[in-house]
């Protein structure tokens, strides 16, 4: 687990979402889609040239021998980047402000189709969720799942979560108990080995979800030896 601490502006996020480029599609991949640097900056006409032309990006890769390692350069010409071939194979997520909107910000089919939309395949998820989730957060949950809806032909699903008595939907929920449950869901359903650059996962937790938070992502490293972190955050916790 590597974290990078800095102001705003430093380049923090820049170097986390080339890291999120440093792996190709692993071949066994269902439904994952890999995101490539020019994901990340785009050209346009605001932006023609966020990177210089003979840009390039040198990775380097663990290998067997200690003194060695596997270096993959990609390079850009003109506007399109090459050399992700060689790449090894890894799943990556990029958990940023994005992975969770409030949804009464979102104003999506949840929202303004709530009087309408039809409930579809409720998805459960393991108590290790609802634990973790619990656990960040401060205070015991009942029960958490995802309750798929639709509506006129769009199909999507919305965080569900019970506790003291009374069951709310994300519609309800904060941006950092939204947030939290979509991280936690993704952190236990990817596969082994996944690597996760996680942006500000400080931000709308308070100061015990911070350590507690941290507490479980070293535990993801050291005790289960699954998952890699690299932290992205303004200040340390």
């Amino acid at each position: 687990m590597t974290a990078i601490s800095g102001l705003n502006g430093a380049g923090k996020s820049t170097l986390g979402q080339l890291a999120i480029c440093a792996y190709k599609k692993p071949v066994t991949a269902q439904d994952y889609k890999r995101l490539y640097i020019k994901d990340f900056f785009p050209v346009s006409k605001a932006d023609p040239n966020p990177f210089k032309i003979d840009s390039s990006v040198i990775y380097k890769y663990e290998t067997n021998d200690p003194s060695r390692t596997q270096d993959i350069t990609v390079s850009r010409i003109k506007s399109s980047w090459s050399g992700y071939k060689r790449q090894p194979e890894r799943h990556c997520y990029y958990i940023g402000f994005t992975v969770y909107i409030p949804k009464v910000e979102r104003r999506d089919l949840s929202v303004y189709g709530g009087r309408d939309f039809d409930l579809t395949v409720r998805r459960n998820v393991d108590q290790e969720i609802i634990s973790r989730m619990a656990k960040i957060i401060g205070h015991p949950y009942d029960d958490v799942a995802f309750q798929g809806i639709s509506h006129r032909k769009r199909e999507t699903e919305i965080g569900m979560v019970e506790r003291l008595g009374y069951s709310y939907s994300e519609n309800n929920m904060g941006f950092g108990e939204g947030r939290v449950l979509y991280t936690v869901d993704m952190l236990e359903t990817s596969p082994e080995q996944s690597l996760f650059v996680l942006e500000e996962p400080e931000t709308s937790l308070h100061e015990s979800a911070h350590t507690n938070l941290l507490s479980i992502l070293w535990r993801f490293v050291r005790e289960e030896n699954t998952k890699l972190f690299f932290l992205l955050i303004l200040a340390l916790f």
